[in-house]
């Protein structure tokens, strides 16, 4: 119930950032001071304010797709503005303690001040909305220290590369058009494996905008070895407000057959605690989710469980979604551990305050002779924006011992 106990908060953050913007306007234009101005500007403000909760509210279509929409564009816009209007407020404070006395300088400062604020607020909202729907391709070269020694007759693996990805959030945010954008990407690269590190789904499939067209865009992925996937925290039905859990009922949480069947005619093998051994010369597992896995009131087996019986010479590969227990799965015999997750913190401050949480939050770790791997995935959680991440798939060049 995050989401109920934020509502006083969020109410309190608009009114201070809406009281800023008359005081400021008024400052430059006499007209903006009269109350038909001020009640037009309130009540639009309101509507995009509250849009997160009409989305969640309205469930007739297509206006509750729109209000959704809608309201994942204001959470970033609003999060981005308070950030700006919250750091100008700080500053001008201090300034008008230490400096600045005179009451009519101070007006002028605070008109250019509000002008600059403005102009940082519209070019950052623009930034995060444009490059949260351009994919990056990321290359990381990444040594196993194994030698693969197949049966008679075969050629060992030297080099495996690797498309990860995770976090396609496929939902009201992320559709057909970055799944294409993804899949060419990825053939682009011409790699011999793809790992999909969980949270395909943003908890409704009925999100989803045309979910048969995008299982014909990921069923176009190319791969000599396949494409493999685990369970996210995300990919079970969930009622959701501004991309926090409400729990309504004491209902018991159930997955979605949907979502399996989603994954088969997109051609796509889930891992549910549960391992493959490809081409007789390397292993990949998925672990089922952390937090799924709470919720179902289910158990995941630990990694020793899922690695007893392998053959500890040849290189395994961990997906888990959430990078998490990583001393586990190096004692377990994990050699890579494929992860998401994170988003690599999605918005500022994000990015800088995920690596308190995350032993990796992003990118590439050493843990004894296992490299655990986090990208910041493909798609967005809440606010569709991207500032201070980027989307993107990571191409890892495995490569093993030759001697």
């Amino acid at each position: 119930m995050i989401a109920v106990i934020l509502a006083p908060l969020y109410i309190i953050l608009n009114i201070f950032v809406l009281t800023r913007f008359f005081k400021w306007i008024s400052l430059i234009f006499e007209w903006a001071k009269s109350k038909v101005f001020r009640i037009s500007v309130s009540i639009l403000y309101a509507f995009f304010m509250i849009s997160p909760l009409l989305g969640f509210l309205i469930e007739k279509a297509p206006y509750h797709r729109i209000l959704r929409i809608i309201g994942n564009y204001w959470m970033g816009i609003f999060l981005i503005t308070l950030l700006s209007v919250l750091g100008f407020t700080v500053i001008g404070l201090i300034l008008r303690l230490l400096i600045l006395k005179d009451r009519e300088k101070n007006k002028r400062i605070y008109k250019v001040a509000g002008l600059v604020c403005l102009v940082l607020i519209v070019s950052l909202n623009t930034y995060g909305f444009i490059n949260s729907g351009i994919i990056r391709v990321t290359h990381q070269n990444i040594t196993v220290n194994k030698k693969i020694e197949p049966s008679e007759g075969k050629e060992p693996i030297k080099q495996l590369k690797v498309a990860l990805i995770a976090d396609t959030h496929l939902g009201y945010s992320i559709g057909e058009k970055q799944m294409k954008q993804m899949v060419d990407k990825i053939n682009e690269q011409d790699v011999d494996l793809v790992v999909l590190a969980g949270d395909i789904f943003d908890n409704n499939y009925s999100a989803i905008d045309k979910p048969e067209k995008i299982e014909k865009v990921l069923a176009q992925l190319k791969t000599k070895y396949g494409v493999y996937a685990c369970w996210g925290n995300h990919d079970i039905p969930e009622v959701l407000l501004s991309g926090f859990t409400l729990r309504l009922s004491d209902k018991p949480y159930e997955k979605d057959p949907r979502f399996d069947e989603f994954l088969k005619n997109s051609k796509i093998t889930m891992l549910e605690d549960e391992s493959v051994k490809i081409d007789d010369q390397f292993y990949i597992f998925g672990r089922k989710d952390y937090s799924m896995v709470e919720k179902l009131k289910e158990k995941r087996k630990e990694v020793a469980e899922l690695t007893e019986g392998m053959d500890k010479n040849l290189p395994i590969i961990m997906i888990d979604h959430q990078p998490k227990e990583l001393g586990k799965a190096r004692d377990g015999g994990v050699d890579v551990a494929l992860s998401g997750h994170t988003h690599g913190g999605q918005i500022f401050p994000g990015n800088l305050t995920v690596k308190i949480p995350w032993e990796n939050p992003y990118g590439i770790l050493m843990k004894g002779d296992m490299t655990s791997c986090v990208t910041s995935g493909v798609g967005v959680w809440g606010p569709n924006m991207r500032l201070g991440s980027n989307p993107e798939i990571m191409i890892l060049n495995m490569k093993f011992r030759t001697n």
